[in-house]
């Protein structure tokens, strides 16, 4: 019978993940930020004319003033905060885990082990698509939602990360399936049939 040990690790020794270089997104991503700050725009006006339509007893020019500045300065937030946080964005792909960079105020850094991941979604929006921009969506299991979202990517880097973490996970199958001392279906080839 195996006696049981439960060592202490000292916490100074381990690697630092904040050592890593986190390749920033493309540049172009920066168009789609504005694409849509323009579109976040045109929304707030037409609500802004609806609401003019809705109401024609008001004073236009102190609702429409007023209505103009309060867009002017939603959008101009919504810019800074897009271009702030496009900025802090980054990702790290290492021999066992993904790393992604986030945040605006406060930095989050997210790690998932290749053996955590169950599904990888490549997504392209149709001003993405024009620019050759794509998103990867990294899944997890439990979550409703992706765990990783990698915006900003070249459609053909955001296809080799794909095939990268698809071939990490088709490394992990073996392994997973002897330490349930399951043997791993075989596709016999043509040789053998």
């Amino acid at each position: 019978m195996e006696s049981f040990t439960n060592t202490s690790i000292d916490t100074r020794e381990l690697p630092r993940f904040e050592a890593v270089d986190f390749e920033p997104l493309q540049a172009d991503y920066k168009k789609v930020i504005f694409f849509n700050t323009a579109v976040f725009a045109l929304i707030l006006i037409g609500i802004l004319a609806a609401f003019l339509l809705i109401n024609p007893d008001l004073v236009l020019g102190t609702v429409l003033l007023i209505g103009i500045l309060a867009i002017v300065i939603v959008i101009i937030i919504t810019l800074v905060i897009g271009l702030v946080s496009f900025r802090k964005k980054g990702f790290a792909f290492r021999q066992h885990d993904v790393l992604y960079k986030s945040g605006v105020i406060a930095t989050t850094i997210t790690v998932i082990p290749y053996n955590r991941v169950q599904h990888v979604a490549l997504h392209e929006g149709p001003v993405s698509r024009k620019l050759e921009l794509a998103t990867i969506e990294i899944f997890t299991a439990g979550g409703s939602g992706s765990d990783i979202r990698i915006a900003g990517l070249r459609r053909e880097q955001a296809d080799r990360i794909k095939q990268l973490i698809m071939a990490k996970l088709i490394e992990e199958i073996p392994s997973v399936a002897s330490e349930n001392n399951e043997v791993p279906p075989v596709n016999p080839t043509e040789d053998e049939l």
